[in-house]
């Protein structure tokens, strides 16, 4: 009898355990991404291709030296006219700036750049009145939902002031969602 109630103890323990999967470990506090749409990061190798899309610019990061964040813009909440649009096509890149004109009423300028992926690098050539003006970015983290770029180089003193950014920062990064 013994034996019987010890064989039907390890076949319980095995029918519960054997019932337990991986898709049981959920948090209990909610899945920490969309069950529907995950995050996924990007490799390398595929930035390129995975770039094509509109992306809406939705915040900026100031950065001190130390790459702490001094204060973040967020546009999703702040803008009146709607979000800036990057639009990334196979070789050109169009920005869409919204604003408010001098009479209170909203507007967009376009600038189409042409641009480049290389690695860890994001290129463009920033068209100006009468040159083109190399703008350079490192994509800091790609996913299919958001790209964060930093500015190559560091900002001065009289950058700061000059592009009325919070005094101390050092590094810009832009981020991109779709």
């Amino acid at each position: 009898m013994k034996k019987l109630n010890v064989l039907m103890l390890i076949t319980l323990f095995g029918l519960t355990i054997g019932s337990c999967s991986s898709d049981d470990n959920t948090n209990i506090d909610g899945p920490t991404t969309d069950p529907v749409n995950p995050t996924e990061q990007i490799a390398e190798e595929k930035y390129k291709e995975a770039a094509i899309g509109v992306w809406n610019w939705t915040k900026q990061v100031y950065l001190d030296k130390d790459e702490k964040v001094i204060k973040t813009d967020d546009f999703a909440s702040t803008t009146a006219c709607g979000l800036d649009t990057w639009n990334i096509e196979e070789e050109y890149l169009q920005i869409k700036f919204n604003y408010k004109n001098e009479y209170g009423e909203c507007d967009a300028n376009t600038v189409k750049a042409k641009y480049n992926i290389d690695a860890k690098n994001f290129f463009m050539l920033w068209p100006t009145e009468d040159t083109f003006v190399p703008r350079g970015y490192f994509i800091q983290s790609f996913t299919n939902k958001s790209i964060t770029l930093r500015e190559h180089g560091a900002y001065t003193a009289e950058d700061v002031e000059y592009f009325n950014y919070p005094e101390g920062t050092v590094y810009v990064e832009l981020i991109l969602e779709q």
